[in-house]
């Protein structure tokens, strides 16, 4: 190989290696824009770029103040008041309406003793007989009228106390107090007493409550009928 061969050879090596050399943004050359050491930054070309790239902040208070005070906003201002006191008074009337309307509450029902406290039932009335044999179940029962009215009773029913003997319709007497109970001035001693507690008294009447049907037969049911007829009147 010639040195005029060799210093071809050379020079063709070092064209390859220069373009390797440069720095990243030569081939860019001046094509635009400034340069910063090897970035590149994009500048507004002119003033309508720069402005459109502005973002709005509104309105200042100044012309805030200025744009209030016109007739339009005014009268708009107006308007809206003008309905909010419309609806106001609208609805106000419509309540009214449906209370004058609405249909009226029931009165309440007629309030009657037996409402206002508990029933207290006796039905044996030996449980009140005392040591004493003249002290029979009414006089017995008379002495706890006290305790009874504590537990706010306002009504007794006795029962029943009348005389009665085992299916026997003749020998029953529904408008005579049981000899074994009491007598009919204890009977009418505790009506008093209990009165003065504001007690009322009920009579349970069962006619045949020694026997076995206390109804007696119900071909014994006209005679029944006209003992309790005359019971009722008498009590």
């Amino acid at each position: 190989m010639s040195q005029d061969t060799e210093v071809d050879m050379k020079e063709v090596e070092l064209n390859e290696l220069e373009p390797e050399k440069q720095p990243m943004n030569a081939a860019v050359g001046a094509a635009g824009g400034e340069k910063n050491g090897l970035v590149k930054i994009k500048v507004a070309e002119d003033d309508a770029e720069a402005e459109a790239g502005a973002k709005f902040t509104g309105l200042s208070k100044e012309e805030l103040l200025k744009v209030a005070g016109s007739p339009g906003w005014v009268r708009t201002r107006w308007v809206l008041l003008l309905l909010f006191w419309l609806g106001w008074l609208g609805m106000l009337a419509g309540a009214v309406v449906i209370i004058v309307r609405a249909p009226r509450c029931r009165e309440l029902p007629v309030q009657r003793w037996w409402h206002k406290g508990a029933l207290y039932r006796v039905g044996d009335l030996q449980a009140f007989l005392g040591p004493d044999a003249n002290a029979g179940g009414v006089a017995g029962l008379k002495k706890h009228l006290d305790y009874l009215s504590t537990l706010k009773v306002k009504g007794l029913v006795l029962g029943p106390v009348h005389e009665n003997r085992k299916d026997e319709i003749n020998e029953t007497n529904l408008k005579q107090i049981d000899p074994t109970l009491g007598t009919s001035d204890d009977f009418e001693s505790l009506l008093t007493a209990a009165k003065k507690k504001s007690i009322h008294i009920i009579l349970d009447l069962t006619p045949n409550y020694h026997g076995q049907n206390p109804w007696f037969l119900p071909s014994q049911a006209d005679t029944v009928a006209t003992k309790m007829k005359e019971a009722l009147s008498f009590w």
